[in-house]
């Protein structure tokens, strides 16, 4: 799980770097725009995947209880 994780930060750094936003400082850490950046698009997908829980859950309600057989 952990290999996923750094995969992630590795590909997110390098999208960053190639923007122009300097993601690490001379110690290493990550910069403010960085992280700020990190938070907002963090936002951004848990606000997608309530949106796709939410419709997924109207759409399985909509299903009717009782179908009539096919031919019947």
């Amino acid at each position: 799980m952990s290999t996923y994780i750094d995969y992630a930060r590795l590909l997110i750094e390098v999208g960053l770097t190639r923007i122009g936003i300097q993601v690490r400082d001379e110690r290493g850490a990550m910069s403010t725009e960085a992280a700020v950046l990190t938070g907002v698009l963090v936002a951004i997908a848990v606000a997608a995947g309530v949106i796709l829980i939410a419709k997924m859950t109207s759409n399985a309600e909509a299903i009717p209880d009782n179908v009539a057989p096919p031919g019947g």
